[in-house]
């Protein structure tokens, strides 16, 4: 087996040292400054797409019809009927407008004794 020459070291080149350490900085220094270019086009890119897209959506609900609300009773109908007392014949066969035995009553009286409600004594109610 043969052993391989080695080559005597070179002399130590301090100049060739810093010209290297120098590129080596200047690069270092150019891909920082690529990449913080990089990162704040990202971010304004990013911002003004977010921008661009709430002013989109914005565009799209302005420009639908409004929806319109299903027809229905006035609140004050449905408070009224909210407190209507139905007499035995109306609860039993349903609701008969017009029906002279039913109440429409308020909060305070809405737990007195109907008029064809009968007491314990069998006796109708005045």
């Amino acid at each position: 087996m043969r052993v391989a020459e080695t080559t005597p070291a070179q002399p130590y080149d301090r100049a060739a040292r810093d010209r290297l350490f120098a590129i080596i900085d200047e690069r270092d220094a150019w891909e920082r400054r690529i990449t913080a270019a990089a990162r704040a086009a990202y971010r304004a890119g990013y911002v003004d797409g977010r921008a661009d897209e709430r002013i989109a959506a914005d565009r799209t609900w302005a420009a639908q019809p409004p929806v319109p609300l299903p027809a229905g009773p006035a609140l004050a109908d449905a408070e009224a009927r909210r407190w209507h007392v139905c007499c035995r014949r109306c609860r039993l066969g349903g609701h008969r407008y017009g029906c002279e035995d039913c109440e429409d009553r308020t909060r305070e009286t809405f737990g007195e004794p109907h008029r064809g409600d009968r007491p314990a004594g069998g006796r109708r109610a005045a």
